[in-house]
């Protein structure tokens, strides 16, 4: 009878820690879509006729909202019966893009002098740890922290003091390193797959254009600055093998 007793426990523990390792551990892949918000801020520089104009410094701020597509593919391991640790790797398409125009008030910005600014994003590629705690058989409860590098455009433009002028500027384009906090829940449906929803917050470091005449005088440069924060919010879903 103890024999019995004995070998029935056994066989549960083996059969337990099986279910938990192959529902929390091991590679997977799979593809997310969202939605992401844009936010920049930043300022614009000028200078007359070489000298700085020092005042003239706006700041501004704009936002806007996107469609995003993800393809992920990591690994993640049960370290304890409470503790589960891995990494990912993810590509994201990005289509959020903001815009921002302002008049001025100033001898520099006149009333007439309209400056538009464009951010957008385009592609963003992630290296994340995910320490997670399982909160049930199925479900885990994630923090994660990534490296983030995105490519992003600024565009800004000026039609110059006159009504009705043809609007002019600068675009650059550049890919931006940044850091991305976030927090994810999954829940394993079977010993495969698992459905999961994210919320990512990116902090990039600050780009700007490059100095670039006014349309309207040879002698006034310009360039604009501007550091974009992007919130992600996804949900997925993932195959693991």
């Amino acid at each position: 009878m103890l024999k019995k007793v004995m070998l029935g426990t056994a066989l549960s523990a083996v059969l337990f820690s099986g279910a938990e390792a192959h529902v929390r551990t091991g590679f997977y892949t799979g593809v997310a879509v969202g939605v992401s918000k844009n936010q920049g801020s930043g300022n614009a520089y000028y200078s007359q006729g070489g000298v700085p104009a020092e005042t003239q410094k706006p700041k501004y701020k704009q936002t806007g909202s996107g469609f995003v597509g993800q393809i992920f593919a990591g690994y993640e391991s049960l370290f304890a019966p409470s503790f589960v640790l891995g990494s990912e790797f993810a590509v994201s398409m990005d289509r959020a893009r903001s815009k921002n125009s302002w008049h001025g008030n100033s001898p520099v910005f006149e009333v007439t002098d309209i400056r538009k600014n464009t951010l957008s994003q385009s592609y963003k590629l992630g290296l994340s740890v995910n320490a997670g705690v399982p909160v049930s058989e199925s479900m885990t409860i994630y923090g994660k922290v990534g490296l983030v590098n995105g490519r992003f455009t600024l565009n800004h433009q000026t039609n110059g003091r006159l009504e009705n002028a043809q609007y002019d500027g600068r675009k650059v384009s550049k890919n931006l390193w940044g850091v991305e906090p976030g927090v994810r829940l999954k829940v394993a449906m079977n010993h495969g797959w698992a459905v999961q929803f994210d919320a990512n917050y990116a902090m990039y470091q600050g780009f700007k254009t490059k100095n670039f005449a006014a349309p309207y005088s040879a002698t006034e440069i310009c360039w604009v600055k501007v550091t974009p924060r992007v919130w992600t919010f996804l949900a997925g879903v993932s195959y693991k093998f």
